[in-house]
């Protein structure tokens, strides 16, 4: 079996990213579709069943997030193992699920959050403020304009620092709030290189999802819903596994290049593999 522990520039990554991706299709999606699929299509009728309540709509969205991020757990961890040569298990990624493990994803998605809105909240102060205190329109149009161009630029600071979070919450086993300040380590340095590939992995994405939602606005029906939700399940299952090759492959390529993989480093990650 190849071993993908090296450096690789874009095109590798993009390259090599899809055939881990195409090679281990199989049993990747097998793995990924365990955690997801089920959840995600109950959530779907559910929220089908019970006219999209905004209610029921926010707790199946919780729910599928914690399938998700269980997904994520598996997923990474088996697309660790075929960097180092290895082939993945279904039988390894099911028992190496842990409750702490999706704790920590969940924690980590729930941070960013409030950071982003937190952001977004701070950016717009001042419009909120000149709104309720003055009557110019040509300041609110100003502080409207400088408001979204600083909470666009301060969220996506976030997005880059925290890029390797998932990868190093689940290879090397940190709790989220120690992940937080590590995935900053491994982007230092590299804020545009990272910035770059996060606008790929956003144009890998984006295109799917408008196709597909801008059906539902076109025929806003409740049956219409329903298969929008159904190939937005669909398109997350075959996606997400792909996204999580190339960033995985990134997040060894840049430990590599910033010299940061010892010899304990890698007892350790093996060591967890080692199931």
């Amino acid at each position: 079996m190849k071993i993908y522990i090296q450096y690789f520039n874009l095109w590798n990554l993009i390259k090599n990213s899809f055939s881990i991706y195409l090679m281990n299709f199989n049993k990747i999606l097998i793995i990924f579709g365990i955690f997801v699929l089920p959840i995600f299509l109950l959530c779907d009728i559910i929220n089908y069943l019970c006219g999209y309540s905004h209610l029921v709509r926010f707790l199946t969205t919780f729910i599928a997030t914690i399938s998700l991020l269980s997904g994520y757990i598996a997923v990474v961890g088996e697309l660790s193992e075929i960097c180092w040569g290895g082939s993945p298990s279904i039988y390894r990624a099911l028992i190496r699920i842990s409750a702490r493990g999706v704790g920590r994803l969940i924690g980590n998605e729930i941070f960013i959050l409030i950071i982003v809105y937190l952001f977004i909240f701070i950016s717009f102060l001042p419009l909120i403020l000149l709104y309720i205190f003055y009557n110019n329109s040509i300041l609110i149009i100003i502080a409207a304009i400088l408001g979204l161009a600083s909470s666009v630029f301060l969220s996506t600071w976030l997005l880059v620092k925290l890029f390797f979070m998932p990868q190093v919450i689940i290879i090397e086993r940190l709790h989220w709030s120690r992940a937080l300040k590590r995935s900053s380590e491994i982007v230092k340095n590299h804020y545009f290189r990272v910035l770059f590939y996060l606008v790929y992995l956003l144009c890998l994405n984006i295109p799917f999802y408008v196709l597909i939602y801008f059906y539902d606005y076109s025929d806003p029906t409740p049956l219409t819903k329903l298969i929008v939700d159904l190939l937005g399940s669909l398109t997350t299952l075959l996606i997400s596994p792909l996204v999580l090759s190339f960033t995985t492959l990134f997040y060894y390529s840049l430990r590599i290049e910033n010299y940061d993989l010892t010899k304990n480093d890698v007892l350790e990650i093996k060591k967890y593999e080692a199931f």
